[in-house]
């Protein structure tokens, strides 16, 4: 029995969780990327994993985009911790005031995973964008199980995770809200564990890129902060955001389109012409409508999202992952050549990224001080 080509995968795991055999194991390879590997003596050859598989046997076919809204939550509170306007949250939150469940990611035992919430403060703990792989395992089966009783489910995760999801289900269900994000790739959870290893952080219980802090990232343990940085500053951010450091299936992604396979999408707006009636702080969403069913849901929110209807266009002009994969770094195939042997840091500071990285940091941290200069001489504080 064979699995999709490797550089396809997406580690979307709905092969692993359809085995009745549990033949199927994730392994990391030399990249550092986990991806499902057949035991071949505990394998029957039954063919389920082929079947599901979103790659080999994609029986599942994306919907199109019904309406596009820039959106944003009412509560305040929700927007101050959340990666953009809140959107998110507040359909989760509404779907457990509701007696659902809301999955969403965290960390569990340095491993990004998915979190069934059954309350609201459960699923705060899901705030914030990862830009990591999330590992399913068997969490589709329990979606499953859920849905079977009669509960309703909201599961949030990359375009592949929601596509992995519905291959695996094999039928839609009127109780689920399949929520993709607007996704610019993963990183193997392993790059940061070992970053975070290099930073003298044995122990973390959460890492965000985006939140209450804007676009840095910070890993805590139990609330306290450990490592705090902004993108351009930081090397592994700047090496997830130039594409040197995702997963290889990220660069030729087939789900950087307007074909969606959620329910709903969500994601930054980027480039919105904003009128009067909008909020003035940092972040809009860009939420799209795929399915009469997402619509209902959010509906169902009243007024503690509100949108505004735009052009499909207007989305697609600057949100870059809704039209193409991230671009894959010139640098790439040397930082594979030399992972495996120098690790993470060494093998991205020996490629073609690291020159422009210090400089950029050089240049933002010049910045940084003369915009503290200045403040001290006009206000002396």
């Amino acid at each position: 029995m064979k699995l999709c080509e490797r550089n396809k995968c997406t580690g979307c795991c709905a092969c692993y969780s359809v085995c009745p055999n549990h033949a199927i194991n994730l392994q990391c390879d030399e990249s550092g990327a986990l991806y499902p590997v057949i035991d071949a003596d505990a394998c029957v050859e039954c063919g389920l994993c082929q079947k599901v598989c979103p790659v080999i046997s994609p029986t599942v076919s994306p919907g199109s985009v019904n309406k596009c809204y820039a959106a944003w939550s009412t509560d305040k509170n929700l927007i101050a911790n959340a990666a953009s306007a809140g959107v998110v949250t507040t359909l989760a939150c509404n779907v457990i005031k509701n007696g659902g469940v809301a999955y969403g990611t965290t960390f569990h035992d340095k491993e990004l995973i998915f979190t069934g919430a059954t309350s609201i403060d459960e699923y705060l703990k899901c705030q914030g964008s990862r830009y990591v792989h999330a590992i399913v395992r068997d969490v589709y089966a329990e979606v499953k199980q859920k849905l079977d009783q009669g509960l309703t489910v909201m599961f949030t995760g990359t375009p592949c995770q929601i596509h992995g999801l519905r291959q695996y289900l094999q039928k839609d269900y009127d109780n689920l809200l399949a929520v993709d994000l607007v996704c610019h790739g993963v990183a193997p959870l392993a790059y940061l564990n070992e970053y975070l290893e290099g930073k003298e952080i044995a122990d973390y219980d959460n890492v965000v890129f985006r939140g209450k802090n804007g676009m840095s990232i910070v890993a805590s343990l139990k609330g306290e902060v450990l490592y705090r940085k902004y993108k351009l500053v930081d090397l592994f951010y700047t090496a997830y955001l130039k594409g040197l450091i995702s997963r290889e299936n990220c660069y030729q992604c087939p789900y950087a389109s307007a074909q969606r396979y959620g329910d709903l999408t969500v994601g930054d707006f980027w480039g919105l012409d904003r009128t009067a009636e909008m909020p003035n702080h940092r972040f809009i969403s860009v939420l799209l409508c795929n399915t009469a069913k997402g619509e209902r849901f959010l509906k169902d929110c009243g007024d503690s999202i509100q949108c505004v209807e735009q052009p499909l266009e207007m989305a697609l002009k600057k949100n870059g992952q809704l039209n193409r994969p991230c671009p894959r770094h010139p640098g790439r195939d040397r930082f594979l050549s030399l992972y495996p042997r120098q690790g993470l840091v060494k093998a991205i500071k020996r490629t073609s990224l690291y020159p422009r990285y210090l400089k950029k940091s050089i240049q933002y941290r010049t910045l940084l001080i003369a915009s503290k200069t200045k403040h001290l001489i006009y206000h002396g504080k």
